[in-house]
Formats: C-alpha cells, sequence, structure tokens
C-alpha cells in the first residue's frame, strides 16, 4: 500500500484556501472556542477539539505568510 497517497503538496495546493477559509469564520470560531469551553475529556489540552484543523490552517497561513484578515481583504 502506498503511505503517501495523499502528498502534502497536493493537497495544499488543493484545499489551503478552504482550510484557511473555515479557520478564520466568525462562526466557526465560535462554535470551537463554546465547544472548547464545555470539554472535560482528558486530552483537552494536548488534543483539543478541532486541533488537527486549528494546526492545519495555522500550517497554510503560516505557509503563505498570511493571517485571518488578510483573507478577509481578498
Amino acid at each position: 500500500m502506498d503511505e503517501d497517497l495523499v502528498v502534502s503538496k497536493m493537497a495544499f495546493n488543493e484545499f489551503s484556501y478552504d482550510v484557511e477559509k473555515t479557520w478564520c469564520n466568525a462562526d466557526v470560531q465560535r462554535v470551537i472556542t463554546e465547544g472548547r469551553k464545555t470539554d472535560k475529556s482528558t486530552g483537552r489540552q494536548t488534543d483539543p477539539i478541532f486541533g488537527e484543523l486549528e494546526k492545519l490552517a495555522r500550517d497554510y497561513l503560516a505557509r503563505e505568510g498570511e493571517t485571518c484578515k488578510d483573507l478577509d481583504n481578498q
């Protein structure tokens, strides 16, 4: 089985804008913030709700040298 079925560069090229816009959306941020406030799981510090989305979005934004405010101006 091929371990690199989805190559990081390909995922970035195809999905970075959508991931960034999703993460930066004010409604999404409200839902995540509320979810994190009520999260009582043992892994909430090391693996917060939507933690993987956050890491991916922050990585994509950093690669492009952008912030959520930059996306609002596009």
